[in-house]
């Protein structure tokens, strides 16, 4: 029975960038907030040290040749390094990704989890975004909404920017792969409006370049809730742990900071999703051992305590077991450097080498020949009930956009005209439909007709239309119906080849 690698998260944040510099102050690094922490309660293990005071730095080689040494002698496969990608093509702790590329010598195979959240300040109102250190925040602002990197994802001509960059690491041969096609993974693919849009083109480029495609894997951050629309694009799934099982579990209030139960985790963790499918894809497990983010939130962190070395390697064997038994190539392991979480297999000065000991026997020991029990497959009832509550909660997420678009004086139709659009299709005309006509009203553009497959959906002064062949052509074709985005843009494209985008990715772009 082959055991799948073990993939370790890898945050690239410990290197000076001006940028820290300015929102948190000068010379900050994760190092920074690690070395500031302080106990803020009777037996709170805090600040947490490195082995031999080893604060390094990415930029040197050395370090990083000691990181794959490290990992390669104590059973780690692979690195997922954070990639940092925002509006318009700008990039922030892309370096250490960068160095290795050059670094061919350096035996550490990779690839990129993307971490495609908004950063903003935390007392901005954007949801989803990701503040770094709350104890760190300087006064500086640059601007009002506390946004400090803006995610947009745009069109054809930032997604072939964006996979331009990526072309050579994935030709890299330490590359990580499955059947052949580079690994990439979405930390928050629900946000991403475009994602089948910008899949497609990213396979297609990297047909041109002699690709099969990628291997997309999506972040899911509660396995009771199945993304709206993400299943249809996705070859895998990766749970990100901790915080969405923490959620169902009791905590304990010590000087003000939330505490979990170690044990109580792990049985919640085993009861609801490991090993699991998404329809009929893998869901890969992603193992933590400790959590502690008090060094960046203070009081506001949360303490997940570290599992006793016994405890770890009987987790971390049942993992391994569950996901070989269900020939799953990865497990994920959360995270090999997050120091400032409570979240390292590095060594400290507590307990040296022991958890990486820990992990290097359990990779090397055989697994006893056992028929594999079916993988488990979320409640159907609760499925059914979740997708209801997502598609709900993700149309009004919409509608909320739409009335913020609005209140700040901004248009669909002058947004539409400026990318050169002039007439257009509506394809669903529920509630969506119908206040997106309404909005493109005495704008610069024409709503040509109306897609439904309903004929009861009529528009008395617009043609409508079921999808068919032969359609009057459009500049583009909006498709207002949530939820179903992949289904529908593949069943537009056997009909007709007229530019095809959601509603959701206009209202984010704009």
């Amino acid at each position: 029975m082959r055991k799948p690698s073990l993939i370790v998260l890898y945050l690239p944040q410990f290197h000076s960038i001006p940028e820290n510099d300015r929102w948190w102050g000068k010379g900050y690094t994760e190092w920074t907030a690690v070395k500031g922490a302080k106990p803020l309660f009777e037996g709170h293990k805090q600040p947490v040290v490195p082995l031999g005071k080893r604060y390094y730095d990415l930029m040197d080689k050395e370090t990083m040749q000691w990181q794959a040494e490290l990992a390669r002698k104590y059973g780690v496969g692979g690195f997922a390094f954070y990639h940092y990608w925002f509006k318009d093509g700008r990039r922030v702790l892309e370096k250490p990704a960068e160095n290795l590329l050059r670094w061919k010598d350096i035996d550490m195979p990779f690839c990129f989890n993307w971490a495609n959240g908004t950063w903003a300040r935390t007392w901005s109102a954007i949801s989803s975004a990701s503040p770094w250190a709350d104890q760190y925040e300087t006064d500086e602002q640059e601007d009002a909404s506390g946004i400090l990197l803006e995610q947009k994802y745009g069109d054809k001509a930032a997604w072939e920017q964006h996979i331009a960059y990526l072309l050579p690491f994935f030709q890299d041969k330490r590359y990580i792969r499955v059947d052949g096609r580079p690994v990439f993974v979405i930390y928050h693919p629900e946000t991403v409006y475009c994602i089948s849009d910008m899949i497609a083109y990213w396979n297609t480029y990297l047909q041109n370049y002699g690709e099969k495609g990628i291997y997309w894997i999506a972040g899911v951050h509660d396995v009771a809730v199945p993304y709206s629309g993400i299943k249809t694009d996705f070859d895998a799934f990766y749970m990100t742990s901790p915080a969405p099982d923490w959620r169902h579990l009791d905590s304990v209030m010590q000087n003000g900071v939330r505490c979990y139960d170690a044990r109580e985790y792990w049985r919640a963790f085993f009861a609801r999703h490991a090993p699991a499918t998404i329809g009929k894809k893998p869901l890969y497990a992603s193992i933590v051992n400790g959590y502690d983010d008090t060094p960046r939130r203070g009081r506001a962190g949360h303490i997940l305590p570290k599992l006793s070395l016994e405890d770890f390697q009987s987790v971390l064997r049942k993992a391994v077991r569950m996901a070989a038994k269900e020939e799953q190539p990865f497990l994920f392991y959360n995270a090999w450097n997050e120091w400032g979480e409570g979240m390292f297999l590095e060594p400290d000065e507590a307990q040296g080498y022991a958890y990486l000991e820990a992990v290097r026997d359990v990779m090397e020991e055989e697994i006893p020949e056992e028929k594999g029990a079916a993988p488990s497959v979320l409640d159907p009832r609760l499925s059914s009930i979740s997708r209801d509550a997502v598609r709900y909660a993700e149309e009004a997420n919409i509608l909320a956009r739409w009335m913020e678009l609005r209140e700040a004086g901004r248009n669909v139709g002058d947004y539409l005209a400026t990318q050169g659009i002039r007439t257009v299709a509506i394809y669903g005309y529920g509630e969506l439909g119908i206040r997106l006509k309404q909005e493109l009203k005495d704008s610069p553009v024409e709503v040509a007709y109306i897609i439904d497959r309903s004929t009861a959906a009529r528009d008395v002064d617009c043609p409508t239309y079921q999808l068919r062949e032969n359609l009057p052509p459009v500049d583009r074709i909006i498709v207002t119906v949530h939820g179903l985005y992949p289904e529908i843009r593949a069943d537009i494209k056997r009909f007709m080849t007229y530019p095809v985008r959601s509603l959701a990715h206009i209202l984010f772009e704009m």
